[in-house]
């Protein structure tokens, strides 16, 4: 959504940027037919693959997790070529397989015309495995029958099959597989393992903005908050139009006081980002920290009509700043503990009033 914003200049709906986007896929379709077709050959070749493409998902760092998983060596690279073979063999009573087979091409025609990646590669195991036992099923009864000629011919088919699923035609973006394993070992409380992880990410491709999120986000909520800062100044110097570093950024400058450098920061984000709500708010909450109150109602209403129920807490505590500055103290410091009460996550900005004559004891 925030690409499709920035590239139509307005904030958009999720239902707009997936219009957006399927007409440019199709607009590409049609003046680049030969690139498009190039783009399906090169997902075939990922498809068919025994390299496991990672997305959020990662089979790597799960299987170095599990020992008994690196022992086996039934992947899809052995699968798929079994199987196909045992489609080739039942060819002529494929109709009485219709639905396994239709469903087998439409999945491998979904997969070529949007994504190849490993974990939607998976529904296909389990009916390639009905395919694959054909083969192997053929294979045995023509060992035991003595039919060398064509199981000798089968063998080299299928090993050229597999040569293909294990040759070296895939760059391994070793990037992404040490960024999940990070998320892995986040996810298990290993920080130390997880800042290793990232780290290597950041060797692997020293022009890739997302470890140095990664890694800012991990030392943010350590409270660790230099080196964030400095991980998300890495990260919006390598990507300059992602709206989220810039958001993180901004977080980390307001958590360390440096209200204008957060300023500047959150209005890159809104400028990139103009459909996303939370950017909005926050901007809204740093310029009210200012005390430029009307600016920051303006960025709020904007938020309100992005998303109102996410707006609205930062609404009500621009209330408490409002009568703080009227010299409306004991009232500011009602609304602030009703805002407290209803959203803790303004427990740590006091108003600066407040902040400066330090929290009254309860009356008892």
């Amino acid at each position: 959504m925030a690409e499709a914003s920035r590239r139509l200049g307005r904030a958009v709906s999720a239902g707009e940027a997936s219009r957006f986007w399927t007409q440019t896929a199709l607009r590409f379709i049609r003046e680049e037919p030969g690139q498009w077709l190039a783009v399906l050959a090169r997902k075939l070749v990922f498809l068919t693959h025994n390299y496991e493409v990672a997305g959020n998902l990662d089979a790597d760092p799960v299987r170095e997790g599990i020992p008994w998983l690196r022992l086996l060596w039934l992947t899809f690279g052995i699968i798929w070529p079994l199987g196909v073979v045992g489609i080739v063999l039942v060819w002529r009573r494929l109709w009485e397989l219709g639905a396994l087979a239709l469903y087998i091409a439409t999945y491998i025609f979904a997969c070529l015309v949007f994504f190849v990646l490993g974990e939607y590669r998976h529904p296909l195991v389990a009916p390639l495995i009905l395919f694959a036992g054909v083969a192997i099923c053929w294979l045995w009864d023509g060992i035991r029958a003595g039919r060398w000629l064509p199981v000798g011919s089968l063998v080299v088919i299928l090993g050229i099959a597999v040569a293909w699923a294990h040759a070296p035609v895939i760059v391994v973006d070793r990037e992404y597989t040490h960024m999940n394993a990070g998320k892995v070992y986040l996810q298990a409380g290993l920080a130390e393992k997880a800042r290793e992880e990232f780290r290597q990410a950041m060797t692997a491709n020293p022009r890739l903005a997302t470890p140095h999120l990664l890694l800012g986000e991990l030392e943010a909520s350590a409270g660790n908050l230099h080196a964030a800062r400095t991980n998300f100044q890495s990260a919006v110097t390598l990507a300059p139009t992602n709206a989220l570093a810039y958001a993180h950024l901004g977080f980390v400058c307001l958590l360390q006081g440096d209200l204008s450098s957060a300023e500047l920061a959150y209005r890159k984000a809104a400028e990139l980002a103009p459909g996303e709500a939370q950017i909005h708010c926050e901007l809204g909450f740093v310029l009210a920290r200012q005390n430029k109150i009307l600016e920051a109602e303006i960025w709020l209403n904007r938020a309100s009509q992005l998303n109102f129920s996410l707006a609205e807490p930062y609404r009500q505590y621009v209330k408490v700043l409002i009568l703080e500055r009227q010299g409306r103290a004991q009232e500011a410091e009602a609304q602030y503990r009703k805002v407290v009460a209803q959203w803790p996550m303004f427990s740590q900005m006091a108003p600066p009033a407040l902040e400066r004559r330090g929290p009254r004891p309860e009356r008892r």
